[in-house]
């Protein structure tokens, strides 16, 4: 054991890391590339089996909590803050905060006179006066050690208290319902910072689901891909709290504006989704609903996937295995998924080839299919197209007769079509503000309109009310 972290009694406990070689290549948590592990060059902590490479050793956040002799090396708990947790989501941080001023309380204590743990029979009873009067508030409440925890958040992100964790949220606006979920742009009221809150209601059979999206969500963690802050509990619902994305989806945007994207819109959102792909087939995961609806757009720019209900889970280089039921949105299908047969990370770049048809035309192709058996033909076709492929630059055209590649073996994989020049060449996320300013001042007066209307409608109401009581009166 390397001995860097010890475990102590000031709250939440630290890492306690020891060198650790592993059978099979694993992923590093802290800059998420592979760990080949050999000369055990890997350390994981033996508490909450963080891994990290030997190289990143020195750098990792120590989320356990922070011991005393770590935080000797610095001035003050600001400074501790922001030197060990600069990354950490901004609704996390004053919790983080108030347990390492809490730490450094203790560490005053400890420097101050003997170990307040130590074995009473040591003690003179003049030091346990000293230490009695020293670790009691003005209101005689023990310190730090009996400290009360108002909000607490465990290894897999769940938020608990003692007050129930819903009381620290607020549900703002609607944003949106799906199949199973409801979701609405919610705010931390302590920190008041804006997040997604998608409500799930237990009582339906929508379990497995729920667990397959926080699975995937907690164990990612890339710019490209929907933030997770955690899950809480408020009666028969369950609350995954997520990234606020103020445009919506790509598809969403294109209903508001009743525009479509130009190329380079395209190519831009095309890029960063490929990213985000790259990274979940990197560590295993299929995505299996790529789609305009699935693809989120932040005020700056930012793209991000989300959605991950139909996600699998599998070994890099294998397949998920013959399925028994569709995966995914019928039109975006690839090939080998509507015929049921085992697929690989390959189908989720047909389904983005669909996807940027859709952001082109304001449709996906083939979007004649109204039945099952119309689907189960669809393989037969020949691959989609642009319909006017004069409008779009042979970059374009070339991006999409490579995706759309029947043969998944054939098929490029996410790492191959980040290189291709419709993407490698794609400008920035500037190119994305004019129709993002657009769709946010379309959307902004709907909602005035909508609360004029409500207003209006509640005038008319208390209107009506009082011509019911003057007809009563007289």
């Amino acid at each position: 054991m390397d001995g860097r972290f010890s475990r102590t009694d000031i709250g939440d406990s630290p890492h306690r890391f020891e060198k650790t070689s592993f059978q099979k290549p694993t992923y590093c948590r802290f800059c998420s590339t592979l760990i080949w592990s050999m000369g055990k060059q890997a350390y994981q902590c033996l508490d909450c089996k963080y891994i990290c490479h030997k190289k990143c050793y020195e750098n990792v956040p120590n989320m356990c909590g922070l011991d005393l002799e770590n935080l000797k090396r610095y001035k003050n708990p600001l400074f501790a803050y922001q030197q060990r947790h600069k990354s950490l989501p901004t609704i996390l941080q004053p919790i983080r905060l108030e347990m390492i001023n809490k730490a450094f309380a203790n560490l005053k204590t400890t420097e101050e006179g003997a170990d307040p743990r130590s074995s009473p029979s040591t003690d003179s009873p003049s030091l346990k006066e000293k230490k009695a009067k020293r670790n009691k508030s003005e209101d005689g409440v023990g310190m730090p050690f009996n400290v009360v925890h108002k909000t607490h958040i465990d290894f897999d992100l769940r938020w608990s208290g003692t007050e129930e964790a819903s009381k620290q949220f607020e549900l703002v606006t609607l944003i949106g319902r799906g199949a199973y979920s409801t979701v609405f742009r919610g705010l931390h009221k302590e920190t008041l910072f804006e997040l997604a809150i998608k409500v799930v209601p237990t009582q339906r059979d929508f379990t497995d689901t729920l667990q397959k999206e926080i699975e995937v969500l907690k164990k990612c963690n890339h710019p490209n891909i929907v933030s997770y802050y955690g899950t809480l509990t408020k009666g028969d619902e369950v609350w995954i709290l997520m990234d606020y994305c103020g445009v919506g989806s790509v598809k969403d945007m294109m209903n508001i504006t009743l525009d479509t994207l130009e190329e380079e819109q395209i190519s831009h959102v095309c890029g960063e989704t490929l990213k985000g792909l790259l990274y979940l087939h990197q560590h295993g995961f299929l995505h299996l609903d790529v789609k305009s609806a699935n693809i989120l757009l932040k005020s700056d720019g930012r793209v991000l996937l989300s959605d991950f209900g139909v996600s699998e889970k599998i070994q890099r280089g294998s397949m998920v295995m013959r399925p028994s039921d569709f995966v995914g949105s019928p039109l975006f299908m690839a090939p080998e998924v509507i015929q049921k047969e085992n697929h690989t990370a390959k189908a989720d770049i047909w389904s983005l080839g669909v996807t940027l048809i859709e952001m082109a035309e304001g449709r996906p192709p083939n979007n004649d299919i109204t039945n099952m058996a119309a689907l189960l033909d669809l393989p037969k076709r020949p691959p989609p197209r642009l319909r006017n492929a004069r409008l779009w630059t042979p970059a374009f055209s070339d991006f999409l007769s490579k995706v759309f590649v029947k043969e998944p073996e054939q098929r490029p994989s996410a790492e191959d079509m980040l290189k291709h020049p419709f993407v490698d060449q794609a400008p920035g996320k500037d190119v994305l503000q004019s129709i993002i300013r657009n769709c946010l001042s379309m959307k902004a007066r709907k909602a005035e309109k909508a609360r004029e209307a409500k207003e209006a409608e509640k005038a008319k109401e208390a209107e009506k009310a009082k011509e019911t009581e003057k007809a009563k009166e007289s």
